[in-house]
């Protein structure tokens, strides 16, 4: 996987297409914690898809441990059960994360920034959209624009 360095501020956004203001909220710390699968995946520029094709997996598991530990797993192979694949969260990565302002979640390695997005948590979910309340919706923000929209749900606590 490529490791990613966003330089510069990242752009607050709310992804408005989707949900009204008054449907989500920016995430705080207690939000994140638990283990979270992705359920939607948006490219808003198409031309991002190799340098992020991580972010297009079909599995994509997400745990944001109380102590700012963030474990992932993210892949291909739809042939594992969701069990298997969170056995691999049992082992440290090293990485870390933490909410620098307003909903804007660093994510460091080896106190590197590797990733950096906005985190909204989804007050109310869209039934038409098939997106649950209490999901998130993590925005990456590449030149200054919104570009990939990943909305996971929690698995587990």
């Amino acid at each position: 996987m490529k490791k990613i360095i966003f330089l510069g501020f990242i752009l607050i956004f709310n992804f408005q297409a989707l949900f009204a203001d008054d449907e989500l909220r920016r995430c705080v710390k207690n939000d994140l914690i638990g283990t979270w699968a992705v359920s939607h995946k948006v490219f808003l520029d198409e031309s991002l898809k190799n340098d992020f094709s991580h972010l297009l997996m079909p599995v994509q598991i997400l745990m944001y441990k109380d102590d700012n530990e963030l474990r992932s797993v993210y892949s291909t192979s739809k042939d594992k059960t969701i069990k298997q694949h969170l056995a691999l969260l049992e082992f440290p990565q090293n990485d870390r994360y933490k909410i620098v302002e307003k909903g804007v979640v660093v994510i460091s390695r080896n106190n590197q920034i590797i990733d950096m997005y906005t985190c909204d948590y989804l007050i109310k979910g869209s039934k038409k959209k098939n997106i649950e309340s209490g999901s998130i919706m993590l925005t990456r923000v590449i030149n200054k624009k919104p570009a990939i929209v990943n909305i996971f749900k929690k698995i587990n606590p």
